[in-house]
């Protein structure tokens, strides 16, 4: 059985007497409902979980809800354990001291990820050209309606946005910042208050 996590019931991770008084298999996950762990109980979900040995390490690590589903068959659930585990890669059922980032439960195979992201990428690069090509048109519509079109589907207005040309002397002031600000990001003076990280697939 292939479950898909953000379609389970779930509860707080704090919350654990909400859990049912059944069997079942559930999911330690974060906000994003990346999978950290995957656990059966073969009596009672909301009993593992009063005295879970992994309650700290879960929260340690961001975990956010238990994703669960009731199941009486206790074969099944081991299965389900072990098929789930094996398609997750749940950094907290492996016994290391850093953890790795898991992956999110996005619906399909793993193996896609990469061509489908290519594709997205694709179809958003053709969506916003035909955007560009699009916009003078739209303003010569919005203004020969006298600067606004409102229908029961949508409304629309023009926004300006200014472009500026400075002096040679305010030009010269902002090359002096980027040096500044290239100088104290090696020196370390700089603090870094976050880090993006995306991927770069071609």
């Amino acid at each position: 059985m292939d479950i898909t996590i953000k379609k389970l019931a779930k509860v707080n991770l704090g919350e654990h007497h909400n859990l049912p008084d059944s069997p079942g298999i559930y999911f330690i996950c974060d906000q994003a409902y990346r999978v950290w762990y995957v656990g059966i109980s073969t009596s009672s979900l909301r009993q593992r979980h009063q005295q879970h040995e992994r309650t700290e390490d879960f929260k340690t690590h961001g975990g956010q809800w238990i994703c669960y589903l009731s199941w009486d068959d206790v074969d099944d659930l081991h299965e389900w354990e072990v098929d789930h585990i094996h398609k997750f890669q749940p950094p907290l059922n492996k016994n290391l001291t850093q953890p790795e980032l898991p992956l999110i439960d996005l619906g399909y195979d793993q193996s896609n990820y990469f061509s489908r992201y290519r594709e997205i990428k694709q179809i958003q690069a053709s969506l916003e050209q035909e955007l560009e090509q699009l916009k003078p048109n739209l303003v010569t519509l919005i203004e020969n309606h006298g600067g606004k079109i409102k229908t029961s589907e949508f409304s629309a207005y023009l926004n300006k946005r200014t472009t500026y040309s400075y002096s040679s002397e305010v030009e010269q002031l902002n090359l002096q910042l980027k040096d500044k600000k290239k100088e104290e990001e090696k020196t370390g003076i700089a603090q870094v208050t976050s880090v993006t990280i995306f991927p770069v697939v071609r």
